[in-house]
């Protein structure tokens, strides 16, 4: 992903998969991290002084939305609704508008 990133050829939607605790939320705090990096001289890895960084550092970034999926049918469709509009907004303060949505398994299709 750090190739994807250093060259600008991003995907429009990434899946982490596996079992619990294999690190995917982690791998994806880091790659949102990583895109969102106002430092472009080092795409490797994010710089930390930017004011993307620090947002991101005190779990507060304007464009970076995690929302976890619940069982419930009408917070489902809700959750889509929200992110429809969340995402048809221009980013605030990073590149990109990243959405989150764990447990994604959950959805009751």
């Amino acid at each position: 992903m750090a190739k994807s990133a250093a060259s600008g050829k991003l995907s429009h939607a990434y899946l982490f998969s596996g079992p619990d605790g294999l690190g995917q939320e982690t791998m994806v705090r880091e790659f949102s991290h990583l895109i969102n990096c106002q430092n472009e001289s080092e795409m490797k890895r994010p710089c930390g002084g930017c004011p993307s960084c620090v947002e991101f550092k005190k779990n507060c970034h304007p464009d970076f939305l995690w929302r976890e999926v619940t069982g419930n049918e009408g917070s489902q469709i809700d959750l889509i609704r929200e992110l429809t509009a969340w995402l048809s907004l221009r980013p605030l303060l990073g590149k990109f508008k990243v959405a989150i949505v764990n447990r994604v398994e959950n959805f009751s299709w």
